[in-house]
């Protein structure tokens, strides 16, 4: 398999952490967003959700857009060892505000 969906569940958040065997090409997105949005499920309902994974910017960005109605998106950043916030529904929850996660 190409893709490989690990998925944490913590109190405040779901983690998603997708691996990538070999290169991503633009016309896989659609079959790596069915595979995420069949493994997660509805669990991230209430939650907000990072995403986690060497991908290319263009299949991070069609991720996010999938989880839209969670509480908060945020984007892992190994180099802050933590994750970016990039959008919330929350006021709990700002715009760029880094959360500490340890892989």
């Amino acid at each position: 398999m190409k893709f490989e969906i690990d998925v944490k569940e913590e109190k405040e958040y779901l983690l998603i952490d997708i691996g990538l065997n070999g290169v991503m090409k633009p016309e896989e997105i659609g079959e790596l967003v069915l595979l995420v949005e069949n493994t997660v499920n509805n669990k991230y309902f209430g939650k907000g959700v990072v995403i986690s994974g060497r991908l290319p910017i263009w299949a991070h960005s069609a991720l996010a857009h999938l989880f839209h109605p969670a509480r908060f998106i945020a984007h892992y950043d190994p180099r802050l060892r933590g994750a970016v916030i990039v959008a919330t529904h929350s006021p709990d929850y700002k715009i760029g505000e880094v959360i500490s996660i340890e892989l």
